[in-house]
This record gives C-alpha cells, sequence and structure tokens, in this order.
C-alpha cells in the first residue's frame, strides 16, 4: 500500500493552469475556425466576380452569334414536309395576325346551335 501513496503523493495539477490552457485553446480553435471560414468567403467572391464580370470566352461568344443568327433568318428545316423556319418576330406577327398552318390541331369548336335568347316579359328590355 504505500508504494501506491508514494506515487499518487505527487503534485497533482493545479486546476486553473489546466483551465488557463483550455480556455486559450478554445478560443485558439475558434480564431482558426473564424480564419478559415473568412478566407474561403473571400476565396468564393472572388471566384464569383472572375466569372461575373469577366469576358465571355470566345468560344461561348461564337456558339450565341451562331445561335441568334440561325433563329432570325430563313432557312428549311424538313424539306420532304416543306417545313421552314422564320424569324421570331414574323412568326409572332404571324400568330397574332391569324395566319396559322393549316395542320395544326383545332381547339375545342363552338357549338353548332345557338342557345336561344332567354325571353323577357313585358315588351322589349
Amino acid at each position: 500500500m504505500s508504494d501506491l501513496d508514494s506515487a499518487h503523493s505527487g503534485d497533482d495539477p493545479q486546476s486553473a493552469a489546466a483551465l488557463v490552457i483550455g480556455l486559450v485553446g478554445l478560443i485558439l480553435a475558434l480564431a482558426i475556425i473564424i480564419f478559415v471560414v473568412v478566407l474561403f468567403q473571400d476565396v468564393q467572391n472572388m471566384e464569383d466576380a472572375q466569372k461575373t464580370y469577366a469576358a465571355k470566352p470566345q468560344e461561348l461568344a461564337d456558339l450565341q452569334f451562331q445561335q441568334l443568327a440561325r433563329i432570325n433568318d430563313r432557312h428549311v428545316v424538313d424539306p420532304n414536309y416543306g417545313l421552314i423556319a422564320i424569324p421570331i418576330d414574323q412568326a409572332i406577327d404571324l400568330y397574332v395576325g391569324g395566319v396559322r398552318p393549316a395542320s395544326a390541331p383545332t381547339t375545342a369548336s363552338a357549338p353548332s346551335t345557338v342557345p336561344a335568347e332567354p325571353k323577357t316579359r313585358g315588351g322589349s328590355p
């Protein structure tokens, strides 16, 4: 038993020192976490700004130009069926003006008979 008592009779760690070391470690860990988050957000903001305000790649600009030229130009889509593509502005004008293709499906048709008007008593309304 005396061996056990002599092993435990040494100086116990001071709780105040352990508390200070724990608090310093916690504050240091929080500071590192905050630093990493701020660094990540800064890098992300720089990347977003670079993507937003940077000039378009030439490949993308060429592709967009080709697409706009294609939708704003007349061309044959299917010669077998006689389908052609016309500029969208002209297509809207034709559609609103009532020119529709003959093969377009018709919507619900109006009734074939006109309902009789209700009769009022005592003369004209």
